[in-house]
């Protein structure tokens, strides 16, 4: 399976997004932090009627920051990055076989064993392939032509690298 593509701004932001997803285990974490959460809002809002604003604010305050930096802040330094990166920016191509992928760029190749990553993960956009914990490999999930090619790679992945991390 060989492909010919070039990685969009869209792409990579997708691809961040999905690579600050926490995975399943640390969502146990989020629940009791979203009941914590909850019973602050409760408190904030019976503080707010008993004449207390206070809470109210730093409630919303911290509400707002976290949609700046999620929805706005991430999102701008993700295209800054995708810009300064010019060889991201460039066409090249993937090759996938039973053990191994490849890159080709008129910058250079690389041949790697499936084997040699440590983990991936499967978006609704992309696949990303990593090396490490933070170092991953983008395939978007456009470059296939059809579900099947995206399930011989998916594949590969499950039967050299294990499953995905989710």
């Amino acid at each position: 399976m060989k492909y010919e593509l070039q990685i969009t701004c869209d792409d990579y932001k997708a691809a961040m997004r999905l690579h600050v997803t926490p995975r399943r285990r640390f969502k146990i974490v989020l629940y009791p932090l979203l009941a914590f959460l909850a019973l602050a809002i409760f408190f904030t809002f019976k503080n707010l009627l008993a004449g207390e604003g206070r809470g109210f604010y730093m409630l919303a305050g911290g509400v707002a920051y976290l949609f700046l930096l999620f929805e706005v802040l991430l999102p701008y330094r993700w295209r800054k990055i995708y810009r300064q990166q010019k060889l991201l920016q460039k066409s090249f191509q993937y090759e996938f076989t039973a053990d191994t992928f490849h890159t080709f760029s008129d910058y250079g190749n690389a041949t790697l064993p499936w084997d040699k990553f440590h983990k991936w993960r499967e978006g609704k956009n992309a696949f990303l392939v990593y090396q490490s914990d933070n170092l991953f490999h983008l395939i978007p999930k456009r470059i296939f032509e059809s579900p099947e090619a995206q399930a011989q790679l998916r594949s590969y992945l499950t039967a050299k690298i294990g499953n995905p991390v989710t």
